[in-house]
């Protein structure tokens, strides 16, 4: 799904990458069966997995010429707000399939950059729930 040949995509899908591979460490490192603030930053991690990997996805779906123009309209417009980013997909005739969107609609709820602002405990299986959302969104986006 990805076209990988664009810098913009995989710088990208790279951070998504990263994010994904942290927010997994932090997963495991998550005490059992009670909330953490590592749990947060599971949930917050976990948000910004699917936020750079639908950016690197929609990234695919444009010349390498619109690239600049695009990040410029992430950074105005489209911002952390995956929504908008689902909304940018589908006018590029890129839909997520039935079971990305119910994951998209675990997260949407729960995820925001303003997380940052609100650090709280969650409990490990809230964590643990939206990052399997998470996961599977972003292995849709990778074509696995």
């Amino acid at each position: 799904m990805l076209n990988r040949k664009f810098t913009e995509v995989r710088r990208f899908i790279r951070a998504a990458d990263v994010h994904l591979d942290a927010a997994r460490r932090l997963l495991a490192a998550c005490p059992e069966k009670t909330s953490s603030t590592r749990a947060h930053d599971v949930i917050y991690l976990s948000g910004y997995v699917i936020e750079c990997a639908l950016k690197a996805l929609l990234l695919s779906r444009y010349p390498e010429a619109k690239h600049k123009e695009m990040i410029e309209r992430f950074k105005s417009a489209v911002k952390h707000d995956l929504e908008k980013l689902k909304r940018e997909l589908s006018k590029k005739k890129v839909e997520l399939p039935e079971k990305q969107q119910e994951n998209l609609k675990r997260v949407r709820p729960v995820w925001s950059s303003e997380m940052r602002y609100d650090v709280r405990a969650w409990h490990r299986d809230e964590a643990e729930r939206i990052f399997l959302a998470v996961e599977a969104i972003y292995d849709w986006v990778n074509g696995s």
